[in-house]
């Protein structure tokens, strides 16, 4: 376990709702093109004594390579087959359900609002810089304004000190 993991089982109403939306294809930028599961996520957290729950809703994606293959399907050629029928390909592998999806646990997701979040407390020049984006696209900063979104949304939810406690711990 992380130490970010052995946090979160210690915060009493702080849950993860995850639904699947199904297998996509997601532009990573620069014609790289993967293939993923895409989640509508929500973290809620209520602080003891709250009445109400605040939430943030946000599409998440997982890689394939989080799906765990099924009961008689086994990796050949570059492929995924089972004992009737011949190697198909990660994707159609994934649509015959040869491999099952995996929900994502509250730890990972968190990791990486967090990850996202922290980038947004950055000056947009600063985190292009960082990261290698170039400070004259348009698409570098709709990124960039996505990151101060999540910052603003975590905060929100989690409240600066458990936003700036969590952020610290490794993963």
């Amino acid at each position: 376990m992380s130490e970010l993991s052995d946090r979160l089982g210690q915060i009493v109403g702080l849950t993860l709702e995850s639904k699947h939306i199904g297998l996509t294809t997601w532009d990573t930028g620069g014609n790289n093109r993967q293939l993923c599961d895409e989640w509508r996520i929500t973290l809620s957290y209520i602080k003891v004594g709250d009445t109400h729950a605040k939430e943030y809703t946000t599409t998440y994606r997982t890689g394939i390579g989080h799906r765990k293959v099924m009961p008689g399907v086994k990796r050949e050629r570059g492929g995924y087959a089972t004992l009737t029928e011949s190697p198909k390909n990660t994707e159609e592998a994934c649509k015959r359900g040869w491999l099952k999806v995996v929900y994502p646990n509250i730890a990972d997701v968190l990791s990486c609002l967090l990850s996202d979040a922290s980038s947004g407390e950055e000056t947009f020049y600063d985190w292009a810089s960082n990261l290698g984006y170039d400070t004259d696209s348009r698409n570098a900063l709709d990124t960039y304004l996505a990151c101060q979104k999540t910052l603003v949304a975590l905060r929100h939810v989690l409240g600066y000190e458990l936003f700036s406690e969590l952020k610290g711990l490794e993963h």
